[in-house]
């Protein structure tokens, strides 16, 4: 075989090759090292949300119930003051179109009952009622606007004074609806595109309002078998489409914590029980807002939440099928951690 001779040309293409190697590495090790710390130990299991560097959840407080938290950037974890709650908040982080923040949450005349394990049921509480806070000081307000007294509304979400929320009526609390309202508006409540409703229970959950856009998880079941699916609608028009969906019975892959970002929907698939039969399907998921061009990212065997700020993926992770946020060694300590990274992603097939 003939060997290739070397130029000056060809060293001085390596060098240059090399440089920009060099660069690139050092550009993912810096990315890296300003990725925020990790949260740990977190529990019990509780939402996220975040956004401008913002990031939010609930900690149990002294007197027995959850305090929301926050923290900005690499900042300190400081209570947001507002009073507590008997289940950990289900918060939305959203931009004002002055350029503040809103935190919006709901609060319940009866908490629904929860074992601390997986997310609360929000859509079993009673006389739920949608509140706004505006960082960094408040006060904290009842949105009266977008609630009705003959029903439970959970699960908020905030955009530039449009409100998106899940809604369950006093007479019937099997079914679930979703509606949006624009605040400033003196039409009411709009009501969403949804899935079926099932023979069961069925309801939204996780919201997420970017624009005139709206994603969120839906849950019905028929029978024996449980269903989820991730759906995305447009405020406005009966456009609605299905971007995900599963069916399964005691084990089933969730679908939920949509997020927006670079003009793509990301979503987590999550093991409602044992991993094990769920196998590779717990998963970050991405698409375009037609649903096509998938790509997928790895997330923990035991990941429960999810959220996107801006380029960091925030991930609540447990460590047992339990999903409790506790080991399962005696006696039992905090465990779920809340970790930033910024996962590759890989094109679904």
């Amino acid at each position: 075989m003939r060997s290739r001779s070397v130029t000056l040309s060809d060293m001085r293409l390596t060098a240059a090759l090399a440089i920009a190697t060099t660069l690139a590495v050092s550009a993912t090790a810096a990315a890296q090292s300003t990725l925020p710390p990790t949260i740990s130990p977190v529990s019990p299991p509780t939402p996220i949300a975040a956004y401008n560097g913002t990031l939010v959840w609930s900690q149990q407080a002294s007197n027995g119930q959850y305090q929301l938290v926050s923290r900005t950037g690499s900042g300190p974890v400081t209570p947001v003051p507002i009073p507590t709650r008997g289940v950990p908040f289900d918060v939305d982080l959203g931009p004002t179109s002055s350029g503040t923040l809103y935190a919006l949450y709901s609060r319940c005349a009866t908490e629904p009952e929860w074992g601390q394990s997986g997310m609360p049921p929000y859509q079993l509480g009673k006389g739920c009622a949608i509140y706004k806070f505006q960082f960094p000081n408040g006060p904290e307000v009842r949105y009266s606007k977008v609630n009705a007294s003959n029903a439970s509304q959970y699960w908020p979400t905030y955009w530039k004074g449009k409100v998106g929320f899940a809604r369950t009526y006093a007479n019937n609390p099997n079914r679930g609806y979703v509606y949006t309202k624009t605040v400033s508006s003196s039409v009411p409540s709009a009501q969403m595109p949804i899935g079926s409703l099932g023979n069961g229970a069925s309801y939204g959950q996780q919201l997420e309002l970017y624009g005139s856009r709206l994603a969120f998880g839906w849950f019905y079941s028929e029978t024996q078998y449980g269903y989820y699916q991730l759906r995305l609608d447009t405020i406005g028009s009966k456009a609605s489409t299905v971007l995900d969906q599963t069916k399964g019975g005691q084990s089933i892959v969730g679908l939920g914590w949509p997020a927006f970002g670079g003009g793509l929907i990301t979503w987590l698939r999550y093991c409602t029980g044992d991993p094990a039969s769920c196998p590779g399907a717990v998963r970050l998921q991405e698409a375009s807002y037609s649903g096509a061009n998938d790509a997928t990212s790895p997330t923990g065997e035991y990941t429960q939440a999810y959220e996107l700020d801006q380029n960091i993926t925030y991930l609540e992770n447990d460590v047992s099928s339990a999903y409790t946020c506790q080991t399962l060694t005696q006696p039992a300590v905090p465990a779920c951690t809340i970790t930033a990274t910024q996962p590759p992603y890989t094109p679904l097939g």
